[in-house]
């Protein structure tokens, strides 16, 4: 996939990519926050995720994180880039 400088352009490119990006789509990292005010039961729905998710999945739940994890991005962001590098190299 190309670099992209937009949302608009990074979803032509996804529509480009096709069956590559569906087949990638069944490998979740997902990030959940216990204090996400605007996510209603936050811990039932990271569970229903996962149980919902096929392939490879990880569920970081952080009880005292706010929403979007704002409180860890140190420590969130490196683990979002490593694991997307990681998906992507396969």
């Amino acid at each position: 996939m190309k670099r992209v400088s937009n949302c608009l352009q990074l979803c032509d490119e996804w529509t480009k990519e096709g069956d590559k990006l569906y087949k990638k789509a069944e490998e979740v990292f997902i990030y959940n926050a216990g204090k996400d005010e605007v996510m209603p039961s936050p811990k039932i729905h990271a569970e229903k995720v996962m149980r919902w998710a096929k392939g490879d999945k990880t569920l970081k739940f952080y009880e005292d994180g706010e929403h979007c994890t704002m409180n860890y991005l140190d420590e969130v962001f490196p683990e979002i880039i490593d694991w997307i590098k990681k998906v992507f190299e396969r």
